[in-house]
């Protein structure tokens, strides 16, 4: 009796990082795209580390997918904030030349 062995196991580390949210960025994208993944994190404290794993057939396409959303990351990562706009002056305020004059 041949019996089915269930879906084949994630046993290739796709990345190993300290970047918790692009970790789940990545896990993100990959289930839109339908690959499965299996996440797995240290024990430390501190500096904890994210790996996730992927079957062997899909890690050529996991890892383009999860490239392009770490350089994604990356780009936005370096585009400064808007500076915030500069406070209105109240009319009646002290500060205004009027009250020098």
């Amino acid at each position: 009796m041949d019996q089915d062995a269930g879906p084949e196991p994630c046993d290739a580390l796709l990345t190993r990082t300290s970047d918790h949210a692009g970790a789940r960025a990545v896990e993100v994208e990959l289930g839109r795209q339908g690959v499965r993944c299996v996440r797995g994190e240290g024990r430390e404290r501190v500096r904890r580390e994210v790996e996730l794993y992927v079957r062997r057939d899909d890690h050529a396409r996991a890892s383009r997918l999860a490239a392009m959303v770490f350089a994604r990351r990356r780009r936005f990562g370096r585009i400064s904030p808007r500076p915030a706009p500069a406070p209105d002056v109240a009319p009646d305020s002290i500060d205004l030349p009027i009250f020098f004059g």
